[in-house]
């Protein structure tokens, strides 16, 4: 591996070698990312792929980082995210359900005072930054 990194300026810099590089993307579901270029690909020698966390740590995520402590609500908006992944998958939709997803759900709830018409608002978000498809029956 290299040692020193030139700068644009023309500065050598000595790299400290716990020097790591991490880089994250969205790949598909829906946003406009492109397929990696294979050059890009072999210079990382790990690729992780993240899953949604169980469902018992994403409901104690989404309970501490909305303030939310109905846990038995929380596990059934989880469960529609589920389903709501699972009809994608099944229609070979594009899915944007996440965690992040049952978060802002809960958060927009707590701004219209109740979940259905909170759920309603963040679909009717969902299909105009782009959703495709109904897959909903």
């Amino acid at each position: 591996t290299r040692q020193y990194y030139d700068a644009p300026n023309g500065i050598q810099y000595k790299k400290n070698p716990n020097f790591k590089v991490i880089c994250t993307m969205n790949q598909g579901a829906g946003y406009s990312t492109e397929e990696l270029d294979t050059s890009l690909i072999d210079r990382f020698n790990i690729v992780k792929y993240i899953q949604d966390p169980k469902k018992e740590l994403a409901i104690e995520i989404i309970s501490n980082s909305t303030g939310y402590t109905n846990k038995d609500i929380i596990n059934k908006m989880w469960d529609v995210k589920t389903l709501i992944d699972e009809k994608a998958r099944e229609e070979e939709a594009i899915s944007r359900t996440s965690l992040r997803g049952v978060i802002d759900w809960i958060n927009q709830s707590f701004i219209t005072g109740e979940f259905v018409e909170s759920a309603i608002r963040n679909w009717e978000c969902f299909k105009a930054y782009g959703g495709k498809g109904n897959i909903f029956p």
